[in-house]
């Protein structure tokens, strides 16, 4: 898309114009490191490595080479590729010291069960989250999973703190009215 690298290049003096890149990949970027790491945190992490480097790299971008879009996703697999290289190292390492892996006791396996409960609390939040408007979507993840004060999502959003409060408060009001 004409439009990304656009964006991408006024970005080198206007960092606004990634945040506008950030937002319109975001979702199609974690949801392709979703399925590629098998878990939602993980994909998380993976995908602010990638945007992280994206941003530092961003005036290595070659339009010739592609899209934009194929650009940040050839970040993306990249760092999926590292996370799991990484993966293999320390499960080759856990083999050669013969490290065997305990039996479960009844209070493991109940630990176990209740993280696959939480898991699926986890993918109900998920398909909530997506329901908010984006704007308190974007505040409450500021709040809750970027782990920002308000000051910091109100300089993040260009909005005034009181607005970031309100926002995070709607957003957790409608995902209540969801979840319970």
């Amino acid at each position: 898309m004409e439009a990304d690298a656009r964006l991408l290049a006024e970005s080198q003096t206007n960092p606004e114009a990634f945040r506008i890149l950030y937002r319109r990949h975001a979702e199609d970027l974690i949801a392709f490191l979703r399925r590629g790491s098998g878990n939602a945190e993980t994909a998380l992490d993976l995908f602010a490595e990638t945007m992280a480097t994206a941003f530092e790299r961003r005036d290595k971008f070659d339009a010739q080479k592609g899209s934009v879009r194929q650009w940040l996703f050839g970040i993306a697999r990249h760092e999926l590729a590292a996370f799991w290289r990484s993966d293999r190292v320390r499960m080759r390492a856990v083999q050669r010291l013969a490290v065997t892996s305990p039996e479960l006791d009844d209070e493991s396996q109940e630990r176990i069960d209740g993280l696959i409960d939480a898991g699926r609390a986890r993918s109900e939040l998920i398909a909530a989250l997506k329901t908010l408007p984006e704007h308190e979507r974007e505040a409450v993840l500021y709040r809750y999973i970027a782990e920002r004060d308000y000051p910091e999502i109100a300089a993040a959003l260009g909005i005034s703190v009181g607005a970031a409060r309100v926002r995070v408060h709607r957003g957790l009001a409608k995902l209540r009215e969801q979840l319970v």
